[in-house]
C-alpha cells in the first residue's frame, strides 16, 4: 500500500544508516579488493560459477538506496500532484531520509581518503560541510592567486587538504592534509578588502585566521566556486563560531544557562542542522540538509563508488588501517592518546568536565579507582556534556553513546600539597629516558644532594592503581639484581601524573653495553644468564612473575670490569598463586621476548620470565630473533609453536651448550618448562671456559630496529 511507504522509511531510518557505514568503511577494504581481484577473487568466482565480479556484487548495495530514492522522489512528486494530503507529509520525511544517506555515505568516502592528519579523525565531531575552495595562505585579498584544496570542516577542526591525482574512470583522488585550525581558536573575516576584481566579476573572497598564539600567521583566504556555495560556508562557519561563545557563556555559569535553556529553548543561536536522525553508533560523522538543499554529488556518488573498487594496487591510497599497514597499528600501545583525542575531554572547574561531543546522546564515566562503568547525569551545552560532582585527584574516563574511544583526563586536587612537598625535595635536572608508558628524568635530592631517577607516568595512559602496584614491588623487594624504589608521589609534578622515585643507575641496556665491548664471549653471555635467573629466582620465590623481561628492562652496571645486571620497570609485574586464575598483565608484552601463554593464555606463570630469559641469551649470541617473521600474525605463531632453530652462519661452532640451554628453556608447555632455580643448575652455566667470541656488529641491526632513535643514557625505561 503506497500510504504505508512513507511511515515505512521513517520507522527503519536507523536501520538505513547500514549503507553509510558499509561505505565508510570501504576506503579500508578497497586496497585488497583492488591487490586480488583478477587472482583469489577470480578464482573463487569461477569456483563457485558466478557470473558476477566482486566489483559487480559490491555495488549492489549502493544501487539499492539509490533505486529507493528515485522511487520516493516520484512518489512524492505525483502524490502531490494529486493532492493527497494524508500521505505527503510521511512521503516527504522518507523522501529527505533517503537524500541524506547517500550523502552522508559519500562523505564517508571521502572523508576516509584524507591522509596524512596526525589527529584522529572520528575525534572531531560531527563533519558539517566539505567541498572545494580556491585557498591562498595568509591574510591580503590583493592579487589573490590561490590554489583549489579540499577543505573539510568538522566541529572541532576545519582541515584544509590537496587532491593527490585526478578522477578517472576507474580511481578517485585521494586527499593529502595541509594545515588545520582549531575552531575554539578560529576567526572569520566574511570580505576580504583589496582584491583585484577579475574580469566579469567574481565571487568574494573570505578568510579564516587561526587566533592561536603558538601559530598567528596561520590563515588562508579563501573563494567559493559559487555564491550559493560561498553563503553556504559563511553560514556554517558563523553557526559554529556562535556555538563556540554559547559554550563560553554555559561554562560561566553552567546552571544558568541550563535554566535558560529549559525556559527559552530559542533564547540562543539556533543549532547548526535539524536534528539528526539516529546512527549506528560506528557512524560518529553526520551531514544534514533541509530538503530543498541540493544535493550536488548525487550523479558522482554511484561512479565514485564504482571506480574505487576498481582502483589499482599502485594508485590505492594509504589509508590508515588498510592491510599494507597492519603492522603499524599491531605496534601501537592501545592506551596512547592522540592529541585530538585528549582534546575531547577538559577541566572547567574543580570538580566538573566538559566532555567535547555534542552530538552524543549518553555519556558513561568509569573512576580509575574502581574500574567500574556506570552512565551519569551531565548538563547539555551546545559543544557537549558538563559532567560535575567527579572527585579531585581521581582519574575518570568517559564513554559517549557506548563507543569504543574512551578519552580519561584527571581532576586536579584542590590543594596540591604532594607537589609542593615534591618541588620541596627534589629539583628536577633533565630527561634521560622514556618509553610507551613514561618519561625518566635525572633529579636531585635536595637535602642530601643524591642523584635519583624519576619515573614520570601519565594517568592517561598507565591509572593509578598500577603505578601504586609497581611502586609496591620495589619497595617490598630486595636484590642486588632488582632496582630499588625510594618514593612515590601522586599528582606530583603537576596534576594528572604519578612519580616513582628510584635508584639511579649509572649504565646502559643489556644490548647497548654488549656493543660496547670489542668482542662478546661465551663468558660474558653466561655472566649475564647467571644472574638474570638469580633475580628471577627471587622473583619466584616470592610468587612474582615480571611478565616484560627484555633488552629495554635489564641494566647493566659495570665497576672494575665487574658487570651487575639490574631488573628495572615493575609496571607489567604481577604475583601468581598456585591453582587460582592469574590475571594477564596490564600492558601488552613485547612480542619477540614474550611467552606463549602471555599470548595465548590460560595466564603468566612463574616459568613464563624463564621463556625470556632463553630469548634474549638467543639474540646476544645470534644477533636475531628466534621467532621473528615477515608479519606480527607470523612471529605469533612461531613463538605459539615454540618454532625456533640455530642456524649456522649466525651461532659460532663452540656454541653446543648455548644451544643446549636454550632449547631446555624454550619450552611450548609452562608446566614443562623449568624454573629459574632448576635452570642455574645446568651443565653449561656451571662451566668457567669460554669457547666462542662473537662481533659485537651482529647486535647493531637487531638495537636498530627495535629503537632506531634511542640513546641510551644513565636510565631508560
Amino acid at each position: 500500500h503506497p500510504e504505508e511507504l512513507g511511515p515505512l522509511f521513517k520507522r527503519y531510518e536507523r536501520k538505513l544508516h547500514m549503507y553509510v557505514v558499509y561505505c565508510q568503511n570501504k576506503p579500508v577494504s578497497e586496497y585488497i579488493v583492488s591487490e586480488y581481484i583478477d587472482t583469489y577473487f577470480e578464482e573463487l568466482r569461477q569456483k563457485l560459477g558466478h557470473k558476477l565480479q566482486l566489483c559487480d556484487l559490491l555495488i549492489k548495495p549502493v544501487q539499492r538506496i539509490m533505486k529507493y530514492q528515485l522511487l520516493l522522489r516520484d512518489l512524492y512528486k505525483y502524490t502531490e500532484r494529486a493532492h493527497l494530503t494524508g500521505e505527503i507529509e510521511a512521503l516527504r520525511q522518507a523522501t529527505h531520509i533517503m537524500q541524506v544517506v547517500p550523502k552522508m555515505a559519500n562523505d564517508m568516502m571521502d572523508v576516509g581518503r584524507l591522509q596524512g592528519f596526525d589527529g584522529k579523525i572520528t575525534g572531531q565531531g560531527k563533519l558539517l560541510l566539505h567541498g572545494p575552495l580556491v585557498c591562498c595562505e595568509g591574510t591580503s585579498g590583493v592579487s589573490f592567486k590561490g590554489k583549489e584544496l579540499q577543505v573539510f570542516l568538522f566541529e572541532q577542526n576545519i582541515i584544509f587538504s590537496e587532491a593527490l591525482g585526478k578522477k578517472t574512470q576507474f580511481t578517485n583522488p585521494a586527499y593529502v592534509y595541509k594545515n588545520h585550525i582549531q575552531v575554539n581558536k578560529m576567526s572569520l573575516e566574511e570580505k576580504v578588502e583589496g582584491r583585484e576584481e577579475k574580469e566579469g566579476g567574481g565571487v568574494d573572497l573570505f578568510c579564516v585566521r587561526s587566533t592561536d598564539p603558538r601559530k598567528p600567521s596561520l590563515a588562508y583566504v579563501c573563494q567559493a566556486m559559487t555564491g550559493e556555495s560561498r553563503a553556504e560556508w559563511l553560514h556554517n562557519l558563523r553557526s559554529i563560531l556562535q556555538t563556540q561563545r554559547d559554550f563560553l557563556k554555559a561554562i560561566q555559569s553552567p546552571i544558568a544557562y541550563q535554566k535558560e535553556l529549559t525556559k527559552d529553548p530559542f533564547a540562543l543561536s539556533p543549532p547548526l542542522r535539524p536534528p539528526s536522525p539516529p546512527l549506528h553508533e560506528e557512524c560518529p560523522m553526520i551531514v544534514s540538509e533541509p530538503l530543498s538543499a541540493k544535493i550536488k554529488h548525487q550523479s558522482n556518488f554511484l561512479e565514485g563508488f564504482r571506480n574505487t573498487l576498481r582502483r589499482a594496487k599502485s594508485e590505492a591510497p594509504e589509508v590508515e588501517g588498510s592491510v599494507g599497514h597492519v603492522r603499524r597499528w599491531s605496534d601501537a600501545h592501545p592506551n596512547a592518546l592522540t592529541e585530538s583525542e585528549s582534546d575531547l575531554v577538559r577541566v572547567v572547574s574543580q570538580q566538573s568536565v566538559l566532555v567535547s561531543m555534542s552530538g552524543a546522546e549518553s555519556v558513561e564515566c568509569c573512576d580509575h579507582e574502581t574500574g567500574v562503568w556506570q552512565k551519569v547525569e551531565t548538563l547539555r551545552s551546545p559543544s557537549g556534556h558538563l559532567v560535575p560532582d567527579l572527585a579531585p585527584g581521581h582519574t575518570y574516563s568517559f564513554r559517549l553513546d557506548g563507543s569504543s574511544r574512551t578519552p580519561t583526563i584527571t581532576i586536579p586536587h584542590d590543594t596540591p600539597w604532594q607537589q609542593e612537598q615534591f618541588q620541596r625535595r627534589y629539583q628536577e635536572l633533565h630527561i634521560i629516558g622514556g618509553g610507551r608508558t613514561a618519561v625518566v628524568k635525572q633529579a636531585q635530592d635536595r637535602g642530601t644532594g643524591q642523584a635519583v631517577a624519576l619515573k614520570v607516568v601519565d594517568r592517561r595512559r598507565i591509572p593509578q592503581r598500577v603505578t601504586r602496584a609497581e611502586y609496591n614491588f620495589l619497595t617490598a623487594l630486595s636484590h642486588c639484581g632488582i632496582l630499588r624504589g625510594l618514593a612515590m608521589f601522586e599528582n606530583a609534578p603537576s596534576p594528572g601524573v604519578d612519580t616513582i622515585v628510584m635508584e639511579l643507575l649509572q649504565g646502559m641496556d643489556v644490548l647497548s653495553h654488549a656493543c660496547s665491548l670489542s668482542s662478546v664471549s661465551e663468558s660474558h653471555v653466561r655472566r649475564v644468564a647467571s644472574q638474570l635467573l638469580s633475580a628471577l629466582d627471587y622473583l619466584q620465590l616470592q610468587q612474582i612473575v615480571h611478565c616484560d623481561i627484555k633488552p629495554d628492562n635489564l641494566f647493566i652496571e659495570s665497576h672494575n670490569n665487574q658487570i651487575q645486571l639490574k631488573i628495572v620497570d615493575f609496571g607489567s609485574a604481577c604475583t601468581v598463586s598456585p591453582g587460582t586464575v592469574n590475571i594477564q598483565p596490564y600492558l601488552t608484552p613485547d612480542l619477540e621476548f614474550a611467552a606463549p601463554e602471555l599470548l595465548s593464555g590460560p595466564s603468566p606463570c612463574l616459568s613464563t620470565d624463564v621463556w625470556s630469559c632463553a630469548v634474549l641469551i638467543y639474540v646476544l649470541v645470534s644477533g636475531v630473533s628466534p621467532f621473528l617473521d615477515e608479519s606480527p600474525e607470523e612471529t605469533t605463531t612461531h613463538v605459539l609453536n615454540a618454532d625456533f632453530s640455530f642456524p649456522p652462519d649466525l651461532f659460532p661452532s663452540g656454541s653446543t651448550g648455548t644451544q643446549e640451554f636454550v632449547s631446555s628453556l624454550l619450552v611450548r608447555e609452562p608446566t614443562l618448562r623449568p624454573l629459574a632455580h632448576l635452570a642455574l643448575s645446568h651443565p653449561w652455566l656451571q662451566l668457567v671456559t669460554s669457547n666462542y667470541d662473537v662481533p659485537v656488529t651482529h647486535l647493531a641491526s637487531f638495537i636498530s630496529r627495535k629503537k632506531p632513535q634511542s640513546i641510551t643514557k644513565n636510565f631508560v625505561l
